[in-house]
């Protein structure tokens, strides 16, 4: 019975192992140290775009809800979302906001809406200056009042400081009441915009509704300018 043979074994060196090449590494390196400003923005560009693809804007609905608060004394309240588009004239929105009413009312409830929407103007800020050139309110809900002692319940907190402008006012599907009860005065009226007439124009409002005046019954359908235009 043949035994099977041994390996035959060559002589010679043995093959030398295969490095990885770190070549394009090196020079990365390199490129980094020569030049660490370009490293820092390229951070800086990856931390941005992470940071926009994670940011939430609701995050600051509760700090917002409670500087309102303070500084008015109201409840104050964002039940949906806010968001802000960014840009030299930024757009704010909030959703399902609302603003309490004064403690001796019987409403809760002072001004509502189912949406907040309005543009600012970033370098009039600098100077401490406020120029809302657009404000858009869908299905706003404002109850006015003058409670038992004479005093409206618009009348809350500190008078601002700071100069405030305000030249456009769009009202989607709105409604008003005012109620003076000393005076028999009772009045809801539904308000809605219109086409301005021209581009700089504050747009007109349609009023529709009525109630008591004095203790006169009233109605009214038509149209009156802006409320801005109103308050000029």
């Amino acid at each position: 019975m043949n035994e099977p043979s041994a390996p035959t074994s060559t002589s010679g060196p043995a093959p030398a192992a295969v490095e990885p090449s770190l070549g394009g590494g090196s020079q990365a390196l390199q490129a980094i140290k020569r030049h660490p400003w370009l490293a820092a923005l390229a951070i800086l560009v990856v931390a941005i775009i992470v940071l926009v693809s994670v940011w939430d804007w609701n995050w600051f609905k509760g700090p917002l809800q409670r500087q309102v608060e303070q500084r008015t004394g109201r409840t104050f309240e964002i039940g949906g979302n806010l968001d802000v588009d960014l840009g030299w004239v930024p757009t704010i929105r909030a959703d399902a906001v609302r603003f309490g009413n004064a403690a001796w009312s019987k409403q809760a409830t002072m001004g509502s809406a189912e949406r907040v929407e309005f543009d600012i103007e970033l370098r009039p800020l600098l100077r401490r200056h406020v120029r809302i050139p657009r404000v858009r309110l869908v299905q706003p809900v404002l109850n006015l009042e003058v409670g038992p002692k004479g005093v409206g319940n618009w009348n809350f907190g500190e008078p601002g400081t700071n100069d405030t402008q305000f030249r456009r006012l769009w009202i989607d599907d709105g409604k008003l009441a005012f109620l003076d009860a000393a005076n028999k005065t009772d009045i809801k009226v539904d308000v809605a915009s219109r086409a301005a007439k021209g581009a700089e124009a504050a747009p007109p409002i349609n009023a529709k509704g009525g109630g008591r005046w004095k203790g006169n019954a009233f109605t009214v359908n038509g149209r009156a300018e802006s409320p801005l235009e109103l308050g000029d």
